[in-house]
C-alpha cells in the first residue's frame, strides 16, 4: 500500500465515490477511506435508500443511482409519487463497481486517529484491525454523508432515524415509536423511527437500545422478523 497521496477523500458516499473518481481522472494520487467495511454512505450503513422526487433531477448523483439500480432485480423496491426506495444491499453493489471500474484505491474499516501538519503536507493517521496507520497527503477532504471526518461531539445534540427492513406487514402506528415511515415493498415492510436531540455520548446506545426495541415488538407483537437492520443510524445535528 502507498504511504502518500494527493488527497485523501473521506467518506465512500456517492458523492465521495465521485469526488475520489474526479480526482484521479485530474491525475492526482487519490485514498478513498471509510469507517466501516463496505461503501454507500448512509444508503448502506444506515439503510437510508429512500429518495424523494426533489433528490433525483436529472443528471443528478442520486439519478445515476437509481437508474442503474432500475436495471437489477429488485434494485427498486417501492416507488410511488413522493420517491424511490432502493434495495440497500445493491446500493451497495454499485458503489463497489464505480470504484472497481475507476480503480480507486481504498481504506475501509478505519477511525480517524489524528492529523498533523509536516513540511507542506499532512500527517494523517488512522485506527484500523492491523493498528496505527500512517500516512502522508496533500490534503483530506470530507464527504461522508452520516459521519464526519472529525467524528461526533460528545456534547451536541443530534436527530436520529432509524430504518430497518421487516419481513411482514406491521401496522400504520406503533405506539411508543416515532414512526415517520412505513412502506411496503417487494420483499417486506420498510420501516423508519425518528428520535430528537439525542447527545452524542449517547448515539451507540440510544441506537443499539432502540433498534432492539423496535425488533423485539415487532417479532413479539405483530410476529413480523427484522431482516435487514443498519450498522449505524442516519444522523444530523439537530437545530439550536
Amino acid at each position: 500500500m502507498e504511504t502518500r497521496y494527493d488527497i485523501i477523500v473521506w467518506g465512500s458516499s456517492p458523492r465521495g465515490i465521485a469526488r475520489a473518481i474526479s480526482l484521479k481522472n485530474r491525475g492526482k494520487s487519490v485514498l478513498l477511506a471509510s469507517r466501516f467495511g463496505f461503501p454507500g454512505g448512509k444508503h448502506t450503513e444506515s439503510l437510508s435508500a429512500f429518495f424523494g422526487t426533489t433528490s433525483t433531477s436529472e443528471d443528478s448523483l442520486d439519478q445515476k443511482l437509481v437508474s442503474r439500480a432500475a436495471a437489477l432485480p429488485f434494485g427498486i423496491l417501492h416507488q410511488s409519487s413522493s420517491g424511490i426506495l432502493l434495495h440497500p444491499e445493491l446500493i451497495k453493489r454499485i458503489c463497489w463497481e464505480w470504484i472497481n471500474e475507476s480503480g480507486i484505491r481504498v481504506l475501509f474499516h478505519v477511525l480517524p486517529a489524528s492529523v498533523e501538519q509536516q513540511d507542506n503536507e499532512l500527517e494523517v493517521r488512522f485506527f484500523g484491525r492491523e493498528g496505527l496507520i500512517s500516512l502522508r497527503a496533500g490534503a483530506v477532504e470530507n464527504h461522508a454523508d452520516n459521519i464526519p471526518f472529525s467524528g461526533i461531539q460528545a456534547g451536541r445534540d443530534y436527530n436520529m432515524l432509524i430504518h430497518a427492513l421487516f419481513t411482514d406487514p406491521l401496522p400504520a402506528n406503533m405506539p411508543g415509536f416515532n414512526l415517520v415511515r412505513n412502506i411496503d415493498t417487494a420483499i417486506g415492510r420498510y420501516l423508519s423511527i425518528s428520535l430528537r436531540k439525542v447527545k452524542g455520548s449517547e448515539l451507540d446506545n440510544t441506537f443499539n437500545r432502540e433498534l432492539n426495541r423496535l425488533s423485539t415488538e415487532g417479532w413479539s407483537k405483530y410476529r413480523s422478523r427484522i431482516m435487514m437492520i443498519p450498522v449505524y443510524p442516519e444522523i444530523s445535528p439537530a437545530e439550536t
